[in-house]
């Protein structure tokens, strides 16, 4: 791993971990939608594989604007909670709560997108590179959205 030696540097390295993070989640949002039988669930992360595969180009975009490499490490935090999740699935027994356990992770793992899009957001300001707050802007307003979609779809009725 490299050092750290400036905020630019932090910030690139949060960036680099928020790309890889998508790269897995695509993938994990692809199993997701195959495992469930809900046709709203399903249609919810179909359209957020679409989503995030933008997010994945405008995070691109960014590093390779800062002429930064895109080789990293993979986020383990983004690894961690796929794999959370997959073992979580697992050991569902019925089709609902393995529905419910689709949704119910994939929130939380958004709830942590949300928190890192909003904390590049305030280290781009920080940092006067203007010209990428409107692509994470757009990838932040993208997350909002399908957290408020999920939210709704989990209001599920006592299984």
């Amino acid at each position: 791993m490299e050092p750290i030696n400036s905020q630019k540097d932090l910030y690139v390295d949060f960036l680099l971990d928020m790309y890889n993070a998508e790269i897995l989640q695509i993938t994990a949002l692809r199993d997701y939608e195959k495992r469930t039988d809900n046709p709203k669930l399903k249609q919810l992360l179909h359209r957020h594989v679409s989503e995030t595969r933008g997010q994945m180009l405008r995070l691109e975009d960014i590093v390779e604007g800062l002429d930064e490499s895109l080789l990293h490490e993979h986020c383990r935090t983004m690894k961690s909670m796929i794999d959370e999740t997959n073992e979580l699935i697992d050991r569902c027994t019925t089709d609902e709560l393995r529905d419910w356990a689709i949704a119910a992770s994939v929130q939380r793992i958004n709830h942590c997108e949300i928190t890192v899009y909003e904390m590049l957001l305030s280290m781009a300001e920080f940092l006067e590179a203007s010209k990428y707050i409107e692509l994470l802007k757009k990838s932040l307003e993208e997350e909002t959205a399908f957290e408020n979609d999920i939210e709704e779809l989990i209001d599920f009725q006592p299984v």
